[in-house]
């Protein structure tokens, strides 16, 4: 007599789990294999604006809201970069982000920077460093305007 075990969902589930794994492998591929690993953008196309919601949003809660974000307590150079307008307001150095000016944004240059003392995020943070995709978002989102959203549900 044959036994009757029961058969799990997640075996069931596997054969799609695979092949859903292999088309998004294969949609993360660079699409100049020549060019190595460099990311690419796949979900914002040149055409599209980018979206602070959607893209920047994301980022900055990733890297720079531990520091610069909404909790007073853990807030670091008095910067906030959650709200538009402690991200735009006057410092002694000029504006965190200046609105279509990656060149002039400070946000930007410490990305960029190489030296430890004024990096961002900063090595001590062990966070690690944004990825050249992210930091190309961002500077194409000011560039764009830097347009902060409100969130979707209000």
């Amino acid at each position: 007599m044959p036994s009757h075990r029961p058969i799990s969902l997640l075996a069931l589930a596997l054969p799609a789990i695979g092949a859903s794994l292999l088309i998004f492998q294969a949609s993360c591929r660079p699409s100049n294999p020549t060019s190595g690993n460099t990311p690419t953008l796949a979900p914002t196309s040149v055409a599209t604006k980018v979206s602070f919601n959607e893209h920047i949003q994301p980022i900055l809660s990733e890297y720079c809201y531990h520091c610069h974000g909404p909790d007073k307590n853990t807030r670091k150079a008095e910067l906030r970069l959650d709200v538009a307008t402690d991200a735009f307001a006057p410092r002694k150095n000029g504006p965190a982000i200046v609105k279509g000016q990656p060149e002039k944004s400070p946000v930007l240059t410490r990305l960029f920077s190489k030296d430890p003392e004024i990096v961002m995020p900063p090595p001590e943070a062990k966070i690690g460093r944004l990825s050249a995709a992210q930091v190309a978002l961002l500077e194409r989102w000011i560039d764009e305007g830097a347009k902060y959203e409100p969130h979707w549900s209000f």
